[in-house]
């Protein structure tokens, strides 16, 4: 547990572990450190929750730390980051412990920052791109979801809805409409650009989705059914 490992897929061993609390000085969590890295070029994007080290990368072949996010010292908060192109400039964009923030792929810099903290700390969702200038971003717990209008000059809230507090189950965009399950359901089609529900499926409850030929295919945490 908190650590990142490399392993050889020629022969299974392992070629490289950094452990992200003992490097970073990181703070472990309720469940554990537990995002799924993400691959930038030749870095290895991750969580440690340090000072000046709320996110870090790791060169890919060796374990040796590239950068640290300087200035921000948030602690992890089970989210996957994101490689998105937001006004223009591609940029990780995830959620910490209390914001979400832009970071600079090439060195750490943070772009821009917006707080966004549930009563837990708790933000598992991957942010997701739905405009050239705007990601949607949510969380459980009553919070619900934002959307944010990113821009040279920094981040701008353009909506918020309560109703969409997204546990841990993750969004899919399909063309210009959102599918997301709140902690209580049901399914809803959301309209991304203004935060307004256009549709519910009541017989979907709080449900992992994801998109597919035959439309939206949901797993239902507290029926174990699967519903498209």
């Amino acid at each position: 547990m908190n650590n990142v490992i490399c392993v050889d897929a020629k022969n299974g061993k392992i070629a490289w572990s950094v452990n992200l609390l003992e490097r970073f000085n990181g703070r472990n969590i309720g469940w554990g450190i537990a995002e799924s890295p993400l691959l930038v070029g030749k870095t290895i994007i991750c969580h440690p929750g340090g000072p000046d080290a709320a996110v870090a990368a790791l060169d890919c072949e060796t374990g040796a730390t590239v950068w640290t996010t300087k200035g921000l010292s948030d602690a992890s908060a089970y989210c996957s980051p994101a490689l998105l192109t937001l006004g223009g400039k591609k940029q990780i964009v995830t959620q910490t412990a209390d914001n979400v923030v832009g970071i600079d792929p090439e060195n750490g810099a943070v772009l821009w920052k917006h707080p966004h903290r549930n009563k837990y700390a708790v933000h598992p969702n991957t942010p997701v791109a739905v405009a050239p200038d705007m990601v949607v971003v949510s969380s459980g717990y009553g919070y619900g979801a934002e959307g944010l209008q990113i821009s040279a000059s920094g981040v701008k809230q353009v909506w918020k809805n309560k109703e969409q507090d997204d546990h841990f189950h993750g969004m899919v965009l399909v063309g210009k409409r959102l599918y997301l399950t709140p902690s209580s359901g049901p399914l809803l089609c959301v309209n991304p650009e203004t935060g307004v529900v256009l549709a519910r499926a009541e017989g979907v409850g709080r449900a992992s989705i994801i998109a597919t030929e035959a439309g939206i295919v949901g797993y239902d945490e507290k029926k174990g059914q699967v519903t498209s």
